[in-house]
């Protein structure tokens, strides 16, 4: 009840922001609160020169509906890091407040990442604001929320996991108003207890890609409708799928986010670029675009390029997270972007760092094995692209982490790193088959051909993962339910990854 009641608050807080925005564009209306502090926590407000009465006038900041700590590609952040605060909308961005190492307070106004004027208003109700933290800080706020000021010194806890939208797409009708069905507020809870150092998010935020059913309304009554537009997200959708179950975990560490398939930009490219993407400059990445009779289509399929985050471990090892954007391509044959795939695998590698473990972070595996049948009627092997993209250019990693398939899964196969996949973080499960080690490996190309997998693992149920530094360069993750409760475990030797 708990989390419905906070969802109701926050969901209508953002409709009357909508409503109050709208009007701003034309200049007809004057907001003066966009919500009350009970309704979504502090806001505040400053005095401004009225240059026409020579009078004062109030200009309100937002009030606050989400605040975290994004991990920035390496030399792009002072800190390492950057501050985003997500506000109601028709009002202006809020300050970053920070206390560096000698005392000083510094105060740095956050800029706005405005959406392009092609998605139509439908990212009018809240207001996204960034900006980097400072070096050398040892505190961080927004308003009233402390968010994380700097990298970790050192890693006790890596939270890792994905795919965690309620989908609600054609016949799939996921129960979002029931937390067994859809554990992502008591997930990200226990995620937040376990205290990690950091949190890596494999993909695959939003899954409202449909307008709920009047026969489901018990299922998925009140979620936000896409709009009539070449994409299905939008602010009301973000904010439900994500900013209010997610808030626990979401200021508990820096997040890593990678980008997946239902942030491309046909789908909830619009709204990742908006909030999640960690690059400046980027959130007119996926803005439809106007043809000459005025229609709105959505831009060619396209990839971001890949970069690196630098971890320290301790203080002799160092761990390198490089990211691959995987969002456009296909899952069971070779897509038209092949050649710009290989390319961004090529670059990726000249990423890895000498002397470190190099991990690599890619929503669409690169070979994991769904037991579905959206490849073959028995199950088969996924993806088709990142396979034979990434061929050639895997012998730098130490570990491959992904998602996209709704289960948790490892796997070894001889060429390929070990891999773990973490698709299993709320959205709509696949389907619940023991595990069969497959008896052929991933083939797409006979050029490009692997041998059949030595060993794996997978569990089809509801968790994430707590990856830990063991002895020399060695991890044990963790695998646990959505209330915390352990599982399985898995250790990573040598290239290798192997679970119970």
């Amino acid at each position: 009840m708990e989390f419905r009641d906070r969802f109701a608050r926050t969901l209508l807080t953002s409709l009357l922001a909508c409503a109050a925005a709208l009007p701003l564009v034309t200049g007809t209306f004057s907001i003066a609160a966009a919500a009350s502090t009970e309704q979504m926590g502090a806001t505040a407000s400053t005095a401004q020169p009225d240059t026409r009465s020579g009078h004062s006038r109030v200009q309100q900041v937002g009030s606050l509906v989400a605040a975290f700590s994004l991990a920035a590609p390496n030399g792009t952040s002072p800190s390492g890091l950057i501050a985003r605060a997500i506000v109601a909308g028709g009002t202006r961005c809020p300050a970053l407040t920070t206390t560096s190492n000698d005392g000083t307070i510094r105060s740095t106004v956050m800029r706005q990442r405005k959406p392009a004027v092609t998605t139509v208003h439908l990212f009018d109700a809240l207001i996204v604001c960034s900006a980097p933290i400072p070096a050398r800080s040892v505190t961080a706020r927004v308003l009233s929320s402390e968010i994380p000021h700097a990298m970790p010194a050192s890693i006790t806890n890596i939270a890792l996991l994905g795919d965690t939208g309620c989908e609600i797409k054609g016949v799939s009708i996921q129960d979002c108003n029931n937390p067994n069905a859809w554990p992502l507020a008591r997930l990200s809870t226990s995620i937040a207890a376990q205290k990690p150092d950091l949190t890596v998010f494999l993909g695959d935020f939003f899954y409202r890609e449909d307008t709920c059913p009047s026969e489901q309304t018990a299922r998925c009554g009140g979620s936000p409708a896409p709009g009539a537009v070449p994409f299905t997200d939008s602010a009301l959708g973000w904010n439900a799928d994500t900013f209010i179950p997610m808030a626990p975990l979401l200021g508990a560490a820096p997040l890593v986010v990678v980008r997946g398939n239902h942030e491309d930009c046909h789908r909830a490219g619009n709204g990742y670029f908006l909030y999640m993407d960690p690059r400046e400059g980027t959130e007119h990445t996926c803005a439809p675009v106007a043809t000459s009779t005025g229609e709105l289509v959505r831009p060619e399929a396209d990839l971001t390029q890949p970069y690196a985050i630098d971890v320290t471990v301790d203080t002799a090892r160092r761990l390198r997270l490089i990211v691959v954007d995987s969002a456009a391509g296909y899952n069971c044959e070779v897509s038209p972007l092949m050649t710009k795939k290989a390319a961004a695998y090529a670059r990726a590698r000249t990423l890895a760092k000498p002397g470190a473990q190099n991990w690599l972070l890619v929503h669409r595996p690169v070979a994991a094995w769904t037991p579905s049948d959206d490849c073959a009627p028995d199950g088969d092997w996924m993806s088709a692209d990142e396979q034979l993209a990434s061929y050639g250019q895997l012998a730098p990693y130490d570990l491959i982490l992904s998602s996209h398939i709704h289960l948790v899964e490892s796997m070894n196969i001889p060429g390929i790193p070990g891999q773990l996949l973490f698709g299993n973080g709320g959205t709509e499960l696949d389907i619940n088959k023991p595990f069969i080690l497959p008896s052929y490996g991933p083939s797409w190309d006979p050029a490009k051909a692997y041998p059949a997998p030595t060993s794996g693992w997978w569990a089809t149920r509801f968790g994430y993962g707590m990856a830990h530094p063991s002895k020399a360069s060695t991890w044990t993750v963790d695998m646990r339910s959505p209330k915390g409760t352990q599982f399985a475990r898995c250790e990573i030797v040598r290239r290798t990854v192997n679970c119970a």
